[in-house]
């Protein structure tokens, strides 16, 4: 019988071009070998036959079209193959029919691994994609395929059914795969019919295909609200395993499709209409968050977010726009996602939620992309205002930088103030780090905008910036003091070492930069700044600072002052830096060593002494003696806060340097004024002052040595 059949066709093929009656005789004879092979397959319970049923029937098929409509021009090709989808998947249904009720109940077929209607529907779902992709690519070319739209329709309906019905094979896998994959074929069906070209295809390519893996998403995650028939594979992990990449897949295309559009699409709605479908794929990622994949599907999810952000963010700027404002979006997009991931994980979602553990995991590398972003940025702008003197950046641009910096800051000072909020969960002392962050922040945003818009810093605020700096510097001392009395050290320490390092900056960079404040004016205020943060904090090193200042204020007046050079009058430099030193060193005496104090004492009035010596010997007696009573005060005031304070440097200094001073006394008056007779009168009075000095030594040599003990007892 199979001899006869195979005969039977061959004849048909070989006398199909050649029968006047054509193609009746041969299509009509291949059709009848078919519903035989049919039979067999029933009569000798032998479901391979179904493979020659099923393929005859497509042959007779294929030679009645070839000759009523191909042949002649009233077709194409793409017709032939819809025909053939649908003489394919038509009859399988009868197929499948006979596997499930004739075949299967009866255990003495021979069960085969393939029938012959799962391989109907995965033939037909394949040429069916295949078709709908080559239409679209011949549209977006400008080539239309001009199929037959109702035979079109036909092929993809029969495809539908064969797969529906598959649902009833308990043992067909793959059906709900091909459905997904026939629901995008839909899709690309509707849209080929309008032969649209790529810069339309394009866009709404986007929006179908976000849309689309939307509603499988949803439907993916919903489904056990729904009617257990919709979906035939009831296996979450089995619909994981070929959901989330083809999902997956049509999130990239249409994140792709979504970068395209900002920069080929002039059409600002059409634009934004792409950048908001494209914001629906984090959620769409999201929804199958529910497998095994979850924390790298929940992190793709937020990636995602951020890119989808910077899409619909660049939506608004035409596709010419300049690199620059591009950056600037890039970078406001990247520090409001920091922001919400940052302030949102904490406040909204459990520590232990794997929601909040994946946006955790990419702070850093967020805030490490936002910080290199604004860098590049900000960079970008310095470099456009040297060379061209401005920066070629939007007003929109400016202000949404300007917004982002100011919700960086306000989401640092949360995250420090508020321990709930802070994702990384750092300690008390460690959250300080969001203060600085957010005071590195309002710098950023001083820079940009006086980049941006210099005409804000002009006027008053060019001429006075130097105290413009210091009026900050108090406020930031003045509110660190306020926080530290109501317990808040969080803010409280980092205002203060900001406040303490703000007039640095100005000392610097008073040269470089020109204003109308003098410069011992400003080094004074530095100085009385220094001296606050010096007394409320009982600082050695600010009480050093403070010296410093406010000396090199008077450094500074001495300078312009004709006659006052530090080689003229040393001593007018010298001793108030000197004098500093020794009461900074008292007011801190309890946080320094013996020797830290004896050394301070012996160092700062050798320093004094010597410098107004010198300042005696630089001038000379006879032009300027009243340096001599200068330095005989000095050494009497030396001498007498040593015996008040109990001091021994300064009273042994004190009397060496008078005992120099009464020297060049004499000195003077004997040489410059030719009166000898007091060096002889002095020579006698110092041996006669020896004499009665040894005498009395041996007469109360008790007493003198109780005083030398006494001495010993006395400070360094």
């Amino acid at each position: 019988m199979v001899g006869i059949g195979c005969a039977v066709v061959f004849m048909a093929l070989r006398i199909a071009l050649q029968d006047p009656q054509r193609p009746w005789w041969s299509a009509g004879a291949i059709l009848f070998i078919s519903l035989l092979a049919a039979a067999v397959a029933c009569w000798r319970l032998a479901p391979h036959y179904i493979y020659a049923a099923g393929s005859l029937f497509n042959l007779a098929v294929t030679l009645w079209w070839v000759h009523s409509y191909w042949q002649w021009g009233a077709s194409s090709l793409a017709d032939l193959v819809n025909v053939n989808i649908i003489a394919l998947t038509s009859p399988a249904l009868a197929w499948l029919i006979l596997e499930l009720e004739v075949f299967r109940p009866n255990p003495a077929v021979i069960a085969i691994r393939r029938p012959f209607h799962s391989i109907a529907a995965l033939a037909s779902t394949t040429l069916v994609l295949l078709l709908v992709t080559v239409g679209l690519q011949a549209d977006a070319v400008g080539t239309p395929l001009h199929l037959t739209v109702w035979i079109a329709w036909a092929a993809l309906a029969s495809t539908a059914a064969l797969l529906v019905g598959c649902l009833c094979d308990a043992r067909m896998t793959g059906v709900v795969p091909a459905l997904y994959v026939l629901g995008l074929s839909t899709a690309g069906l509707t849209v080929e019919q309008f032969h649209l070209h790529l810069n339309e295809l394009a866009p709404l390519g986007a929006v179908i295909l976000s849309a689309y893996a939307l509603a499988t998403s949803a439907l993916f995650y919903f489904r056990n609200r729904l009617a257990r028939w919709m979906i035939r594979d009831r296996d979450e992990a089995a619909t994981a395993i070929w959901l989330i990449p083809a999902n997956l897949s049509l999130a990239a295309i249409s994140i792709a499709l979504g970068f395209w559009a900002d920069f080929a699409v002039n059409a600002l709605l059409l634009r934004l209409a792409v950048a908001t479908a494209v914001m629906s794929q984090p959620l769409s990622v999201g929804l199958l968050a529910r497998g095994n994949r979850r924390l790298r599907l929940e992190q793709t999810a937020l990636i995602l977010a951020v890119v989808a952000a910077a899409i619909w963010g660049w939506s608004w700027s035409p596709p010419a726009d300049l690199p620059m404002n591009r950056l600037a979006m890039l970078t406001t997009v990247l520090i409001i996602m920091t922001a919400i991931y940052a302030a949102g994980s904490a406040r909204f979602l459990p520590a232990a939620n794997l929601w909040a553990v994946s946006a955790k995991r990419l702070l850093s590398a967020l805030l490490s992309a936002a910080l290199a972003g604004l860098l590049a940025t900000l960079g970008l702008e310095i470099f456009q205002q040297v060379e061209l003197g401005h920066v070629t950046i939007t007003p929109f641009d400016t202000a949404a930088i300007g917004l982002a910096l100011a919700l960086a800051i306000g989401a640092a000072i949360v995250m420090a103030v508020m321990p709930g909020r802070d994702p990384l969960r750092l300690s008390a002392r460690g959250r300080t780090a969001y203060v600085y962050a957010a005071e590195i922040f309002l710098a950023m945003t001083f820079l940009h905008l006086r980049l941006t818009m210099p005409w804000l810093f002009t006027g008053y605020f060019q001429r006075y910036w130097p105290l413009v700096v210091i009026a900050i510097s108090f406020a930031g001392v003045a509110l660190s003091e306020l926080f530290r009395r109501r317990q808040q050290m969080i803010l409280a320490e980092p205002l203060q070492n900001t406040g303490a390092f703000l007039p640095l900056l100005p000392a610097l960079a008073f040269w470089a930069l020109h204003s109308n404040v003098d410069y011992s004016t400003f080094l004074l205020l530095a100085g009385i700044l220094y001296s606050v943060l010096a007394i409320l904090r009982r600082s050695f090193g600010f009480g050093l600072l403070a010296a410093l200042a406010g000396n090199g204020a008077l450094w500074h007046v001495l300078d312009h002052l004709h006659g006052f050079g530090f080689l003229i009058h040393p001593q007018y430099w010298l001793i108030p830096f000197a004098l500093c030193f020794l009461v900074a060193t008292h007011l801190n005496r309890s946080q320094l060593s013996i020797r830290q104090v004896q050394t301070s004492h012996y160092a700062c009035l050798t320093l004094i002494y010597l410098s107004s010596t010198a300042d005696m010997f630089l001038n000379g007696v006879r032009q300027c003696p009243y340096l001599v009573y200068i330095l005989g005060a000095i050494s009497i005031a030396g001498v007498m806060a040593g015996i008040i304070f109990r001091i021994r440097s300064f009273l042994f200094l004190g009397t060496a340097f008078l005992v120099l001073t009464l020297i060049t006394i004499i000195w003077h008056a004997s040489v410059d004024l030719h009166q000898t007779w007091l060096i002889w009168v002095s020579g006698i009075a110092l041996g006669v002052s020896i004499i009665l000095l040894f005498a009395l030594f041996e007469k109360k040599r008790g007493e003198v040595h109780a005083v030398i003990d006494g001495l010993r007892e006395w400070q360094g």
